[in-house]
């Protein structure tokens, strides 16, 4: 078997070199779990997964946006929830009211409740969230991103809660206190009329923008879902890029492994050669 000349020793040693270098990838791919390791290793792979990776962190960041417009929408929800429970309360006290028979005590103590009741509605007007702002934003509804030119407004503005025809809901309770304490049988009759019917379109309007809340958060829920299989995808497309194929890898590495250690044995067995066997 003929030796080896100069040049030919190099460039079996820098194959050889190239080989152990090959080996150790392979090596590190199986050890990581990550096919690449840098752009070099495959470009058009490493350019799609940088591209998946800010997808990815986009998804997540709408993902905790949407989470936090359904805990907006839930907090509206419960506070709607009381909100209608006192609108009922005082459409029946005021009701009962209307019964002459019951007296001028009675109807103050209608009044009263009113009031009580008024209180409590613009103290839910002024609801903080968990971010310690206005849970029902002054004037317009707040909006949060939850995808690429997207926007939703999880909770109606408070304005569209808390009045109707201009008027706060509180105040038109107030109003329909003072019905109840006019003297004059006649003028009271007639403004409690105005009240009572006030009072029925508040109800209505509460149970309105309670189901207009319930959409909101169906929205969000299946924004949810949508964002949360986007990610999935993500997820597949970037492993299938960059992950290793354990199966295939060990194979390979079975693979450079004895092709390397051939190498070396010829290798080994060529160099001992003498320089008379060489010029032979």
């Amino acid at each position: 078997m003929p030796g080896l000349t100069g040049t030919r020793l190099s460039l079996e040693i820098s194959r050889q070199l190239s080989m152990a270098r090959n080996l150790l990838k392979t090596q590190i791919q199986i050890g990581t779990g990550k096919r690449i390791e840098r752009a070099s290793d495959d470009p058009g792979a490493a350019a799609r997964v940088a591209q998946l990776v800010r997808t990815q962190s986009n998804v997540q960041s709408w993902s905790s946006n949407v989470t936090l417009a359904q805990s907006l929408t839930s907090h509206a929800d419960s506070i709607l929830s009381q909100l209608s429970d006192r609108a009922v309360q005082a459409q029946s006290s005021y009701v009962s009211a209307g019964d002459s028979s019951l007296g001028a005590e009675y109807r103050a103590a209608v009044a009263n409740e009113l009031r009580s009741i008024a209180l409590e509605m613009s103290e839910m007007a002024t609801t903080r969230n968990s971010l310690d702002e206005p849970l029902f934003a002054s004037s317009n509804a707040a909006k949060i991103p939850v995808a690429d030119g997207l926007q939703v407004a999880p909770v109606p503005s408070a304005d569209e809660v808390f009045q109707t025809g201009g008027v706060s809901l509180a105040q038109q309770l107030r109003d329909a206190a003072a019905a109840l304490e006019i003297a004059d049988p006649v003028a009271r009759r007639a403004a409690y009329g105005q009240s009572i019917q006030k009072l029925n379109d508040m109800v209505e309007h509460i149970a309105t923008v309670r189901s207009d809340i319930g959409v909101r958060g169906g929205r969000l829920d299946a924004l949810e879902n949508r964002l949360a299989e986007q990610q999935i995808e993500l997820t597949a497309e970037r492993s299938g890029l960059e992950d290793t194929d354990i199966t295939e890898a060990v194979a390979r590495l079975n693979s450079q492994q004895l092709t390397l250690e051939a190498a070396q044995a010829a290798f080994a067995r060529i160099s001992k050669k003498t320089l008379f066997d060489i010029l032979q």
